[in-house]
């Protein structure tokens, strides 16, 4: 008989078994404690994130829902994130991860979340009301493009040094004195925190850093004072990059450029403003892509933070849409009047909305990365104040920070 549970701390070495066996079927290989020590702990805390159906007392499969806080200006809400999704190969097709998606979501649901996000196949994870949607900015640059775009200017003097090694990587010396690198985590984590829209890390932060196989590098200055620090997967792509002020941003990012002596992807998030006005100078070329997979659970307080920030951050025109979502029954209104963003949800039906649509559709409209005209075919036929609002108010900035993924 089938038994549906969250696990334990006594559930994780069978846990692990189980989910690294599942995952490196394809012959690639996989340790999540190692990949992932964020989340993957003999913990009852961490463990309990993680749904599991045994049969006949062996686990037959797990889905993991991790809840985080975002902090957005200053609005927070509670987002999820579905991660570790593993079917025994001989129980697929059997409905199991469908009924532990469900009470995952349902569990969402009761707890306040207002997001959830996760990873992989668009359609497998559309089956259960996400959308692929959020944007990231990815700059490509290369020790040529230094060479010649940054020609005749004198940027400070940089030292790198590796603060924490990646459990995937080989280990730090034990033998180093590591005060230095306690004082360099808590500075690290006071850059984080001053960031306007930002995952709350609390004291899992260099965890967090080195997850994803990444190893986390201290910038400093000429003075031995730490102005930066990234992390960086073994490719060389800089997953992460916080600065003590915007002067240090190319100073850093030439510094690790030049040490790596290849060309670097480096990833941005929506509201990274300076650092993308910073790259955009001289890198090679760059691309938008997807963030995520995004459910929105509960509309008004993301649609609510997001449209405030961006009202704070430059002028928007005033204004009032009616948004119906056919599938859930639901008109959401936006409104923005005097800079300040509001967003109400009643039920279908209660006016005639200006847009009707479904919620994945309004996913990838309100967040992009495409902008509206590509994302309604008819956009140019509705009236021109909503054209007006959807082109100055979208898409909102969402973006999730790769580390911060699970």
């Amino acid at each position: 008989m089938d038994e549906l549970i969250r696990l334990s701390a006594a559930d994780f070495d069978e846990a692990i078994d189980f989910m690294n066996m599942v995952f490196s079927m394809d012959g690639g290989g996989i340790d999540f404690p190692r990949l992932l020590p964020k989340l993957y702990q003999p913990d009852d805390h961490l463990m309990r994130c993680n749904y599991a159906i045994r049969r006949q007392g062996r686990i037959r499969a797990v889905v993991g829902s991790f809840p985080m806080v975002l902090q957005v200006g200053s609005h927070k809400f509670m987002v999820a994130g579905i991660g570790g999704v593993s079917t025994h190969p001989r129980e697929r097709t059997g409905g199991l991860m469908r009924r532990l998606m469900e009470q995952a979501l349902t569990d969402m649901r009761q707890e306040g979340v207002c997001l959830s996000i996760l990873g992989g196949q668009r359609q497998r994870y559309g089956y259960y009301g996400y959308e692929v949607a959020g944007t990231e900015i990815r700059f490509s640059i290369s020790p040529h493009n230094l060479k010649h775009a940054l020609a005749g200017q004198k940027l400070p003097a940089i030292t790198l040094k590796r603060l924490a090694a990646s459990p995937l990587s080989r280990p730090l010396d034990g033998s180093e004195d590591d005060s230095w690198r306690q004082k360099a985590w808590e500075t690290i984590r006071q850059w984080h925190q001053a960031q306007p829209v930002r995952v709350h890390r609390g004291q899992s932060m260099q965890q967090i850093m080195l997850s994803w196989g990444c190893d986390v590098f201290l910038a400093e200055n000429e003075q031995h004072e730490p102005v930066g620090c990234f992390a960086v997967t073994d490719k060389g792509q800089v997953n992460e990059l916080l600065t003590a002020s915007p002067d240090y941003i190319l100073p850093v990012a030439a510094a690790w450029i030049r040490e790596y002596d290849k060309a670097i992807e480096w990833v941005c998030l929506p509201w990274q403003t300076d650092l993308i006005t910073q790259l955009a100078q001289i890198a090679e070329r760059w691309r938008q892509v997807p963030t995520c997979n995004l459910q929105v659970l509960d509309w008004p307080p993301v649609i609510e933070a997001f449209l405030q920030y961006v009202a704070n951050t430059r002028q928007l025109k005033d204004g009032r849409l009616c948004i119906e979502l056919s599938d859930l029954g639901i008109q959401l209104v936006w409104s923005l009047q005097n800079g300040t963003a509001r967003c109400g949800q009643h039920p279908a039906g209660r006016e005639k909305p200006q847009l009707a649509m479904t919620s994945a559709l309004l996913t990838r409209l309100a967040f992009g990365p495409l902008p509206p005209h590509c994302i309604l075919p008819d956009a140019g036929s509705l009236p021109q104040d909503v054209q007006q609002l959807l082109r100055d108010w979208l898409p909102l900035p969402m973006a999730w920070p790769i580390q911060d993924n699970v």
